[in-house]
């Protein structure tokens, strides 16, 4: 049962997801001219609109937020441990099972970043006729010349790609939420300093960088190349806007992730206490 902070803060997600879904609906079904069929999964435009930009980044965010961090944080643990023998693991205790906007809008920001950092990867080399009919890519061709930019292109890449940028993050999640940290202590005679770090932030670095300077290079050069290609900066927003909206279908995954027992990450670890000024010895001047 979830707490009435926590049902009072799913069903205002949920208003979100469902209010992408109406949006989704009147898209799709709008468009008289949305009657060809999407080479890819075989489908006309209106329903392979709604798998694409509902129906996938539901389901499959709802699968990655409950195999992926119980399969890879385990992984990345192990090989951690091997890189960096000389720490030691343990856990503080944290709150768990929270759900909190504040924090549901934080980690979707970077999620959806990782979403425009993977279409930066792949756009290039995907071909955009999967994607469109032939008729529309030399429409999109004459138009801007940027094809594989099309919005076809870019609501099926972030559909495809909105579950696994979402499953690993979740990864860095389950440690941060179990509150896994690892330390360094030197012995007294050794002139070192000693560490304690959060176990997630070794691993979010990683994804962080990436998804913020690759999203950041993808963004100006969509932007240049639709204004030196016509001005059609409609467009460059649409690329954009497109991996916020996915990440409004992943929060009944979050939901389910937050639900998620965590224990299994600590039940072998020691508990930590935490510690204070005092502790560091930190004295006024």
């Amino acid at each position: 049962m979830m707490s009435n902070g926590n049902g009072r803060t799913a069903a205002i997600l949920g208003l979100f997801t469902i209010i992408g879904f109406v949006i989704s609906i009147f898209y799709a079904f709008s468009n008289p001219d949305w009657n060809t069929v999407i080479p890819i999964f075989g489908l006309q435009t209106p329903y392979h609109f709604l798998l694409l930009a509902f129906g996938i980044p539901m389901v499959g965010s709802i699968i990655t937020a409950l195999l992926m961090p119980r399969l890879f944080a385990p992984i990345f643990l192990k090989v951690k441990r091997v890189q960096l023998s000389g720490y030691k693991d343990a856990y503080l205790p944290v709150p768990q099972n929270k759900l909190s906007i504040k924090q549901w809008f934080g980690r979707a920001s970077l999620v959806s970043l990782l979403i425009l950092g993977l279409i930066a990867a792949i756009v290039n080399v995907i071909d955009p006729l999967l994607f469109m009919t032939q008729t529309d890519y030399n429409g999109f061709l004459i138009e801007t010349g940027l094809p594989q930019f099309a919005p076809p292109v870019i609501v099926t890449l972030a559909g495809l790609i909105a579950p696994i940028a979402f499953g690993l993050f979740a990864i860095s999640w389950i440690m941060e939420d179990a509150g896994l940290i690892h330390y360094s202590i030197p012995a007294e005679a050794e002139n070192k300093l000693y560490k304690v770090e959060p176990v997630h932030d070794s691993y979010s670095s990683y994804l962080k960088g990436y998804s913020g300077v690759s999203s950041l290079i993808f963004l100006i050069s969509v932007f240049y190349l639709f204004w030196t290609h016509g001005g059609n900066v409609e467009s460059a927003i649409f690329t954009l806007l497109v991996p916020i909206f996915a990440i409004l279908q992943t929060i009944p995954g979050y939901i389910l992730y937050v639900r998620f027992d965590k224990s299994f990450l600590t039940s072998k670890l020691p508990e930590a206490r935490r510690l204070n000024e005092s502790d560091l010895r930190i004295s006024e001047a």
